[in-house]
């Protein structure tokens, strides 16, 4: 499913060290939150944890054990990243936010400082593994939670969502991607005791400042206190504070009652911005830092009066990049960054010239950068193909191979087909993560005239350790799973029944295919048309092929971008579900009979 075994490889170790790392965080405190089973109260401070009053001694075992593997996972190093990023000397330490909040990913993201008296990350939220962020966004996390400790003794910063430790898509939001956003809980009181509380969960205030069940009391001058903090830490820039406006006019009417300066008012004027589903959390999106400017990071929307405009850093960037690859005394490592810089900043400003030469450098590393940057820029597919056949160093052809996947045109499919024909013809497999690849990037983009090649690699003896893989490309290809388990070691049984299913359907498209498919697992639909999105939503809970079709139609029928066959079929369903729950009059169906996460009501 991934575009490379390498990135499998590392994301396997990723999501086992983050499911442990993360299991534990039910407690974000040892002081406080230990067992997250049990009523703990710091009496000095008065806070108090709203939790389950009872629980079984054994589940409370098994939650410290998992808090103690925690805890251990969390001192290791980082592993190693699965994407290639290149460092000038003095850079090694730094984290970076490339791309933008949407569409971007991180590199060396940290983790919250956990455990803390200061904050905590709810556990719901730290068992997703959305726990990182880059150096200057958990700093001033960690600042202004130490802040507000200092100012209101006992308090608690409570944290939702963060980003993943690469950062990248996540089925909870379309931004975080990029290690510069975080959701953060409100500041709450008991209605009765009118002492801190800290329930367990995000909690949706409404106009009367009340928590939904009106247990709890939305604390005006403790969340005024963090949104002027927040805005006026010394080094981090905050762009964004999304929230519900009876809840931004609250803090607004808070802010003026209590005296503050003209500046204060207009940072808050200009920064806080209402969105309605922020009802229960503040969104805090920072601006990308200097040292990330040049990088690849992207500021989008509005740049205030009090931030230094990042255009200018940006054009003499460029500049400078630009320089550097028309430079014959500059290092092959130097044009590596240049390269993949540029591209984060502006591919156009790219000469694809400068990539066609980089493609066949005699430095490895800048191959694989050119390679890594040319879907960016262009109308180099046919380079990237010829250099497939020609390259020696793995590596750089992982690069060229996983470049290809991302263009997705008719030399990647000719390229693809030839080097697996080539294999199926008795050829050596060679880089056993190049096959993995290729079957990743099929499973992402299915098309019938990769079938007859893969068919005949299923039969192949040479492909028993791909056989399984190979058996769920040609199963999404044709969206029928004609495998039986008890043969799964018999790949040629399995191919002789593809073989005569593809004589009696071979000159249908592959959408008549899927919906044959569809239909055969008990999912009828006519056709793959809006009318469908029920039943494809429904799909998504089906066989490993239907699921993933479904998917894909779905995609395609919401113009998204979204990489969901990566995630649980519980987030890849209450993803689409929830976006076109909220479309059913554009799409013209009827979803009232489930809710958000797609379970039948």
């Amino acid at each position: 499913m991934h575009k490379s075994i390498h990135t499998t490889i590392i994301r396997q170790f990723c999501l086992t060290a983050v499911m442990l790392f993360l299991w534990g965080c039910k407690s974000g405190q040892t002081e406080v939150l230990v067992d997250s089973q049990r009523m703990s109260e710091r009496s000095a401070e008065g806070v108090v944890e709203q939790s389950k009053r009872d629980g079984d001694a054994a589940e409370r075992e098994e939650a410290m054990r998992r808090i103690w593997e925690a805890q251990q996972v969390m001192r290791n190093d980082p592993p190693v990243w699965s994407r290639e990023f290149y460092r000038l000397p003095g850079e090694e330490s730094l984290s970076f936010s490339i791309g933008d909040t949407r569409d971007g990913y991180m590199i060396h993201g940290l983790a919250l400082p956990t455990p803390s008296l200061d904050l905590r990350q709810l556990s719901v939220q730290y068992e997703r593994g959305l726990a990182y962020g880059t150096k200057e966004l958990i700093d001033l996390l960690a600042d202004t939670a130490r802040f507000m400790s200092k100012r209101y003794p006992g308090t608690i910063m409570q944290l939702g969502n963060l980003g993943a430790r690469e950062g990248g898509d996540i089925p909870y939001s379309i931004s975080h991607n990029a290690g510069r956003d975080a959701d953060i809980g409100f500041y709450l009181y008991d209605v009765r005791t009118k002492q801190p509380v800290l329930p367990s969960n995000l909690q949706k205030v409404n106009r009367r400042l009340l928590s939904d069940n009106g247990a709890y009391v939305f604390d005006v001058e403790k969340n005024a206190a963090l949104v002027k903090a927040l805005l006026t830490h010394p080094r981090v820039r905050v762009q964004f504070i999304f929230l519900a406006r009876h809840l931004r006019t609250a803090l607004w009417d808070e802010l003026v009652a209590k005296g503050e300066s003209q500046d204060i008012l207009d940072r808050f004027e200009q920064s806080v911005q209402v969105h309605a589903s922020h009802d229960d959390h503040f969104h805090v999106r920072i601006y990308c830092a200097d040292h990330e400017i040049c990088a690849g990071c992207i500021d989008r929307s509005v740049v205030h009066p009090w931030h230094e405009d990042f255009v200018p850093k940006q054009e003499q960037c460029v500049a400078k990049h630009r320089v550097t690859l028309g430079s014959s005394r500059a290092s092959a490592l130097e044009k590596a960054v240049a390269l993949q810089r540029l591209a984060g900043i502006d591919a156009a400003a790219i000469d694809s010239r400068h990539v066609s030469r980089a493609l066949t450098d005699d430095d490895p590393q800048l191959r694989r950068a050119a390679a890594n940057v040319a879907p960016k820029v262009g109308k180099l597919s046919g380079a990237l193909a010829r250099q497939l056949e020609a390259e020696t160093d793995d590596m750089t052809r992982l690069a060229i191979v996983g470049a290809l996947s991302r263009v997705d045109d008719g030399q990647t499919v000719g390229a693809f087909r030839r080097w697996l024909e080539a294999i199926a013809q008795g050829g050596d497999v060679g880089d056993a993560r190049v096959m993995a690849i290729m079957l990743g990037h099929i499973l992402h983009a299915p098309r019938a005239e990769y079938l007859g090649t893969l068919v005949d690699l299923l039969a192949a003896e040479s492909m028993v350790p791909f056989r399984e893989a190979l058996q769920s490309a040609v199963a999404v290809v044709t969206n029928h799973d004609l495998c039986v388990p008890a043969e799964s070691a018999e790949g040629a049984a399995c191919a002789a029944r593809y073989r005569q299913w593809l004589a009696a359907h071979g000159k249908e498209t592959r959408d008549q295919w899927v919906v044959r498919g569809m239909q055969a697992a008990g999912f009828p639909m006519t056709g793959l048309n809006h009318a469908a999105i029920p039943r494809l939503l429904d799909a998504i809970d089906g066989p490993k092929h239907v699921s993933v079709n479904a998917q894909l139609v779905l995609k395609r029928l919401g113009n998204l971008s979204q990489n969901s066959l990566e995630w649980s079929v519980d987030d890849a369903r209450w993803h689409y579900t929830r976006y076109f729950k909220k479309r059913q009059k554009k799409y013209k169906i009827d979803l009232s009979d489930r809710d958000e996460r797609g379970r039948k009501l």
